[in-house]
């Protein structure tokens, strides 16, 4: 459901001073809006766009080729995707769509469904066994590859629909509620976690798991989604996907349009992009290791990085906060100027691999901050004020 999300974007304006593309914006269609993408390997993957198109890739994304289901002018807002093997994957969307191929994406066919409701959420467990969920709360089953559909429950408006193996699944809804059955669906518990939307589940294995939601709200389990543990994060947009790779690296996209990485579980997020405009639609994350990694985008483009989405910025990259950050090169301390409204800001200093080395909150206007105890190198300075966000590099001597 994350795609229904994006209704109101927050305008930013970007100034940019010889910028080296961490996260490389790639048009790959002339125009389009995705959502979803799923890669099953390295190699091969498929991507949703709103108006009716699966894209697929078989090089890793560097190249993608495309189907067209209905006519470009329809409204389907292509959403949920899932893969089983090579051959078989499913996806839905609006109106009770439901498509479904047999040949690697090459095809797709309509499976009927006795429903009109958006479906943004889908999830098989192997080739005949399936799940979706859509905004009226509907979750329907089918143990025959979608021959048959078959309305399972009725929660709230569903988020998200997560299937640790073939017994243990995870749904949860608008209202914060994470329900979760152990025996495939015949019975399910529920436990409200949270007071709205918990938007994408992501799993590092059957035990350890996560799920984040509205305003940076971010939870753990490591019982299989028994119990669920808050971790206080330093971020307020909202978690639109996310992928751990253990339990402490992790890379999320969110509503407001950027893409940022934790090494900490969680905790503290270091943005690495920041969408310049209102419109970036950046929505989807698929990261194939700690370097190489590919996001959805809109208007036909797509993020890439290589590099694992670090920084290499000669001045200021975004700017919404009329700041200076003097002397640089600097030596022993930096000094934090600010001329409009902001009565404080808080700072994140990280070096070029992204671990973050010196955090500092509520500094006033004018304030130094000692950096002598940092090694000679370059660093990359976050700043925010309220929703205003700057991004600065230093050279230390």
């Amino acid at each position: 459901m994350r795609y229904l999300l994006l209704i109101v974007l927050t305008l930013l304006t970007l100034l940019l001073s010889d910028v080296h593309a961490d996260w490389e914006k790639t048009q790959i269609l002339p125009e389009g809006e995705f959502s979803s993408i799923y890669f099953i390997d390295d190699s091969t993957g498929w991507m949703t766009c709103a108006d009716g198109k699966i894209l697929k890739t078989t090089d890793g994304g560097n190249n993608w080729d495309y189907y067209q289901y209905g006519s470009t002018d329809d409204i389907l807002l292509l959403t949920g995707l899932d893969f089983t093997d090579e051959q078989n994957g499913w996806c839905v969307g609006y109106r009770g769509l439901v498509l479904h191929t047999t040949d690697a994406g090459e095809t797709w066919n309509k499976q009927e469904i006795n429903s009109n409701g958006y479906f943004g959420s889908c999830k098989f467990t192997d080739s005949l066994t399936g799940w979706i969920g859509n905004v009226k709360g509907e979750v329907f089953k089918t143990i025959d590859g979608g021959k048959n559909w078959t309305l399972h429950k009725t929660f709230k408006w569903i988020d998200d629909i997560y299937f640790i193996n073939k017994n243990i699944g995870l749904i949860s809804d608008e209202e914060g509620n994470i329900h979760r059955t152990s025996d495939a669906g015949e019975t399910w518990s529920t436990n409200n976690i949270f007071d709205s939307d918990l938007f994408t589940f992501d799993f590092i294995d059957e035990k350890v798991g996560y799920i984040g939601g509205l305003g940076g709200v971010l939870f753990k389990t490591t019982d299989s989604g028994e119990t669920w543990t808050e971790i206080e994060t330093d971020i307020s947009y909202s978690f639109m996907d996310i992928q751990f790779l253990d339990e402490n690296v992790a890379w999320a996209v969110f509503y407001q349009d950027c893409i940022a990485k934790t090494e900490d579980g969680g905790k503290t997020w270091a943005i690495q992009y920041k969408g310049p405009t209102d419109n970036e639609a950046i929505i989807g994350i698929h990261m194939f290791n700690e370097t190489k990694g590919i996001t959805t985008g809109n208007l036909g483009y797509i993020f890439k990085t290589n590099d694992g989405g670090v920084s290499v910025i000669e001045e200021l990259i975004s700017g919404n906060i009329e700041l200076k950050v003097f002397p640089n090169p600097c030596s022993d301390k930096i000094k934090f100027s600010f001329t409009n409204d902001c009565h404080s800001i808080d700072i994140q200093i990280t070096d070029l691999n992204g671990k973050i080395v010196l955090k500092k909150n509520t500094l006033l206007n004018g304030e130094t901050v000692d950096i002598n105890m940092l090694p000679i190198g370059t660093y990359l300075i976050s700043t925010t004020s309220g929703s205003k966000h700057d991004t600065w590099k230093i050279i230390k001597k």
